[in-house]
């Protein structure tokens, strides 16, 4: 009867040791990037994949035409982090960033192009990422002047 009681209390005491022994980070973090993007320029998230049946890009005379989705399951925020901390990488200026509604917002130029990479939460079932990440780059003057 002793050594149940020992064995009771040496499971509770290694339970309760593992408790804190977390390994996710405390708060928002920068993530590593893919080894291979979508995009050569254009940094993506590791784990996120791009979404085909949404996506789309042409290039043509010198003008490229970006719209991709890409899925994944970090939080917002640690994403919005990742295109703060690696856009820059790609030769991208940040000249612009919004937080409305939970959805995060960065707009880049790179010499005559303009992206924006817009970051948010969308409902997601079991096993499906929760988070989204759009990415569009074009060159403005060109769009308008082929219209």
């Amino acid at each position: 009867m002793r050594s149940l009681g020992i064995l009771s209390l040496v499971l509770i005491v290694s339970a309760s040791a593992g408790a804190g022994c977390s390994k996710k980070a405390a708060g928002p973090t920068v993530i590593e990037a893919r080894p291979q993007p979508y995009v050569a320029d254009v940094p993506v998230p590791k784990g996120f994949n791009l979404d085909r049946t949404k996506s789309d890009h042409s290039y043509q005379e010198g003008k490229r035409k970006i719209r991709h989705y890409y899925l994944g399951n970090e939080d917002p925020q640690v994403v919005r982090n990742f295109y703060y901390q690696n856009m820059p990488t790609g030769e991208w200026k940040l000249i612009d960033e919004t937080l409305h509604a939970g959805v995060y917002t960065l707009k880049y130029r790179k010499f005559e192009e303009a992206a924006e990479v817009r970051i948010e939460k969308i409902p997601a079932g079991m096993f499906k990422p929760g988070t989204q990440v759009v990415v569009n780059v074009k060159t403005p003057h060109l769009e308008k002047a082929n219209d």
